[in-house]
C-alpha cells in the first residue's frame, strides 16, 4: 500500500497503451501523481494548478486536468517525459468535468457555473460554447461524436448537436421528479455511448436510453431499484462503460452494487 499525497484523491485514469500499467491521479493538494501499477511506485508528482485537481481524462500519453482554479491544463506524459503543452482559461468557475474524444483531438469541458466549451487540443482553440443553468456534473461524447450529453447537478440531461453550430440543446430531460429535490452526484455512459446512468445523493439510480429519444419512444428512463430498499446512501461514483454490460455503483456508506444490462430483442435494456 502506498499513500499518495496528504489530501483526498479526486480522480484517476490510465495512461499509454493497454497494459502499460501507468495511471494519473488527481488530488486536492493541487497536484497530479503518476503511478506505476507494475512496480507499485510513484513515478512523478506534477504541480501546475493553484487549487484542487477536480477531474481528468487521458488518451495514450495525453493528459488533460481540470481544477477548482477554473483552468484546464494539457500535458504530455510520455514515459520518462512530462511537460505542460497548454493551458485553457475560458471558464470562470471551478472545472467539474472534462472528456477527450476517441482520437484525442477534441476536448469538451464543463464548469460549476454551467459553461461548456469544446476545444481543439492542437492549438487549444475553443470551437464551440454552450451554457446550462446548473452545475455540470458530466460531459460525454455520444456514439458518433457529432453530439454530446451534459448532466447537471439538479438532474437535467441535455443533448447537444455539435454539427449544427446551434447553442440550444436537441433534448432536455428531467431524469428525477422535481418534487424529490435531489442532487446528482455521478454520471456515466455505457460502452456503446447510447445510454446514460445517473446517481444522486439519496442513492437513487436512473438509466436513460438515448436511442429512445431519437425514436420518440415514451419510455426512455428506467429507475434502477436498490436491492436493499432500506439503505439510502449517496451515490459517490459509478462506472457503466464495461463491454459486458456491467454497471458498478459505489455508495457513501462503503457499499458497492452491481447491475447488468440484459439483452432483449437484440438490444441492451
Amino acid at each position: 500500500r502506498l499513500t499518495v499525497g496528504k489530501l483526498a484523491l479526486s480522480c484517476c485514469g490510465s495512461l499509454g497503451s493497454v497494459g502499460s500499467g501507468r495511471i494519473a491521479i488527481g488530488s486536492w493538494d493541487n497536484s497530479i501523481y503518476l503511478y506505476s501499477l507494475e512496480y507499485g511506485c510513484l513515478l512523478d508528482k506534477i504541480g501546475g494548478h493553484d487549487d484542487a485537481v477536480s477531474c481528468l481524462d487521458t488518451h495514450n500519453s495525453l493528459l488533460v486536468t481540470g481544477s477548482w482554479d477554473s483552468t484546464i491544463k494539457i500535458w504530455d506524459v510520455s514515459e520518462g517525459h512530462t511537460s505542460a503543452t497548454d493551458s485553457l482559461f475560458d471558464h470562470d468557475s471551478a472545472i467539474s468535468a472534462v472528456e477527450l474524444n476517441s482520437n484525442g483531438s477534441l476536448l469538451i469541458s464543463g464548469a460549476e457555473e454551467g459553461s461548456i466549451y469544446i476545444h481543439a487540443v492542437c492549438g487549444a482553440e475553443a470551437t464551440h460554447e454552450y451554457e446550462v443553468p446548473n452545475k455540470v456534473i458530466a460531459v460525454n461524447w455520444l456514439e458518433n461524436e457529432n453530439s454530446f450529453s451534459c448532466c447537471t447537478q439538479n438532474g437535467e440531461l441535455y443533448i447537444f448537436d455539435v454539427r449544427s453550430g446551434g447553442k440550444e440543446p436537441l433534448y432536455k430531460i428531467a431524469t428525477f421528479p422535481e418534487s424529490l429535490a435531489v442532487s446528482v452526484t455521478s454520471c456515466s455512459l455505457t460502452a456503446d455511448r447510447q445510454r446514460v446512468v445517473i446517481g444522486n445523493d439519496t442513492g437513487d439510480i436512473v438509466f436513460c436510453n438515448l436511442g429512445s429519444l431519437r425514436n420518440k419512444e415514451k419510455r426512455n428512463i428506467v429507475n434502477l431499484k436498490h436491492r436493499d430498499s432500506d439503505v439510502k446512501s449517496s451515490v459517490t461514483c459509478l462506472e457503466g462503460r464495461s463491454i459486458d454490460g456491467t454497471i458498478c455503483v459505489g455508495y457513501g456508506n462503503g457499499m458497492i452494487q452491481q447491475y447488468v444490462m440484459k439483452v432483449k430483442n437484440q438490444e441492451r435494456t
